[in-house]
């Protein structure tokens, strides 16, 4: 296979990986995993993930105030506050849904980096926003009729999630990571966020340790996935430049959802599959700014 077409299916196979983790996040949490102790063994894994690739593109750790603020708010809000939302929602939403909901992240980033004076609206892209919209709306309205197992309450939670990536996402725009390779950046993020999430997964009796049982091979097999699934994006960014990678989303989506009705026989009222057709009409109206230069 030439490199081209290698390159050309990256973002299914970055997508398809990715997808899975939420499956195996809701085994985690259905085998009784809480949020701060997986966020524990997720800071671990990023730890090391991101220490060898530092160390093999010959990087350090983040140097000075500026780039450790910038980890800081990486660690907030790309790590312990959505991660905590989508661990905490997953318990009582399908994946497949919460797989979904993530998805509204661009259009949440376009509407903020707009807000922010970072982008500009058109038609088209102000459509994409639209779209999202009501595709969350067809959702909440299935969670408002009682359609088992959606929950109103965990909807809303889960809804924080792509709300922090969205912010993060433009705050790391605006401060321009830092200066920061992005790997120094999951590893600096990782170190800040590890700490934290000890504390309150020791004060709140999360914290443990994961043996043999399948909610934990499914705990761990979720946080490394998140690790790879982000490490290859990153390595496509570089490739192939941001709108090629931004492909991965959809695939992400949907993938989650096959994966979802493969793994867990998941199955969704007709209002979920109208938001999903929404949500993903709205991703290819609401495009990163360089495609449209």
């Amino acid at each position: 296979m030439t490199g081209s077409r290698a390159l050309m299916l990256a973002p299914l196979a970055i997508g398809a990986l990715w997808g899975l983790g939420q499956p195996l996040a809701k085994i985690a949490v259905t085998g009784g995993w809480q949020p701060m102790g997986i966020l524990v063994w997720q800071a671990l894994v990023m730890i090391a993930g991101g220490a060898i690739a530092t160390s093999l593109r010959g990087r350090g750790l983040p140097r000075g105030r500026r780039a450790w603020g910038v980890c800081a708010i990486v660690a907030i809000l790309g790590t312990l506050l959505p991660q905590a939302a989508i661990y905490r929602a997953v318990q009582d939403l399908p994946a497949g849904v919460m797989a979904i909901v993530l998805s509204i992240t661009p259009m949440l980033s376009l509407a903020l980096a707009v807000a922010m004076g970072l982008d500009r609206a058109t038609p088209g892209r102000l459509a994409g926003v639209a779209l999202g919209g009501l595709g969350v709306a067809a959702i909440a309205l299935a969670a408002g009729l009682g359609s088992a197992p959606l929950s109103l309450l965990a909807l809303l939670i889960a809804l924080g999630a792509p709300l922090c990536f969205a912010l993060n996402g433009n705050l790391l725009d605006r401060l321009r990571r830092g200066g920061l390779d992005p790997m120094q950046l999951v590893l600096g993020s990782a170190l800040l966020a590890l700490p934290v999430a000890l504390i309150l997964a020791g004060a709140t009796g999360q914290l443990r340790l994961p043996g043999t049982a399948p909610a934990d091979l499914a705990m761990l097999g979720a946080t490394t996935l998140h690790l790879v699934g982000y490490a290859g994006l990153l390595w496509l960014i570089g490739q192939a430049g941001a709108v090629f990678a931004a492909l991965t989303n959809p695939f992400i989506t949907g993938f989650g959802v096959i994966w979802s009705l493969l793994l867990l026989s998941e199955r969704y009222p007709a209002p979920v599959w109208l938001g999903l057709a929404l949500i993903l009409c709205g991703f290819a109206l609401v495009r990163p700014r360089a495609a449209r230069d």
